[in-house]
């Protein structure tokens, strides 16, 4: 018992270290950063224009991360065919429509029909 308790203690003390490390690496490139920031070096742009998504962080980080992939695009567009989110996301229209059309049933988009297209939206929830 005392041999699985040191091997548990010895396994923490790994993982505190590597965290500390982690940490210590975070606080060095913030520290770069504001340095280069007051020098007007670097300025830190966000990498899309990104509309809200009608969804929380968590709900977001719980997504499979092809379905977050399509949430995003589709809240970048605003709204969007299934060909549109292909072009944006670099997969194939039939893969992204099923991915939609999951959104869909999982509450998270809504779908509409225009004439012969279908356009699909982020389904804000109050």
């Amino acid at each position: 018992m005392s041999e699985e308790y040191a091997s548990l203690h010895e396994n923490q003390q790994k993982i505190l270290r590597k965290v500390d490390e982690i940490k210590n690496t975070l606080e060095s490139i913030v520290q770069e950063l504001t340095f280069l920031r007051k020098q007007n070096k670097v300025t830190l742009k966000p990498q899309l224009e990104m509309k809200p998504t009608g969804m929380s962080f968590m709900e977001l980080l719980e997504l499979p991360d092809n379905l977050r992939k399509t949430v995003l695009v589709v809240s970048q567009l605003g709204e969007a065919t299934a060909d549109e989110v292909a072009g944006k996301t670099g997969r194939v229209r039939n893969v992204e429509s099923h991915y939609l059309n999951t959104l869909v049933h999982m509450d998270h988009l809504e779908k509409k029909r225009k004439r012969r297209k279908v356009y699909f939206t982020v389904k804000y929830k109050r």
